[in-house]
């Protein structure tokens, strides 16, 4: 059963999921505001490349403000020196509000 806006932590979730579609594989790569579980900015790239997503979250954050809090993907590519710059940059270190991955299917889910 999915939870009220008022019982979800006001945060950005930052994740990845993985499309393969005619044998290529491409990564989905989104911000999105899991109170209002709107999806900010969202792109899909082959293959994935850490300054393609700092400039994804970079483009977020020039949109919407800074984040109230950030939950990042379980992936190493949201620990590269690229991403913890833009991090720093607009003051939004990641948090870890996730139990297990919900971040990652509240975001499939989404799309």
């Amino acid at each position: 059963m999915p939870q009220s806006p008022a019982a979800l932590p006001h945060c950005w979730i930052l994740d990845r999921a993985t499309l393969k579609w005619q044998r290529k594989t491409y990564t989905i790569v989104g911000i999105m505001n899991l109170t209002s579980r709107k999806l900010l900015r969202w792109d899909v790239f082959r293959p994935l490349k850490a300054n393609v997503v700092a400039n994804l979250l970079s483009q977020a954050t020039g949109d919407y403000g800074k984040p109230p809090a950030l939950v990042v993907g379980v992936d190493s590519i949201f620990k590269t020196p690229e991403l913890t710059t833009v991090y720093q940059k607009h003051n939004c270190l990641p948090v870890d509000l996730r139990q297990g991955k919900s971040s990652v299917t509240i975001f499939i889910r989404s799309l």
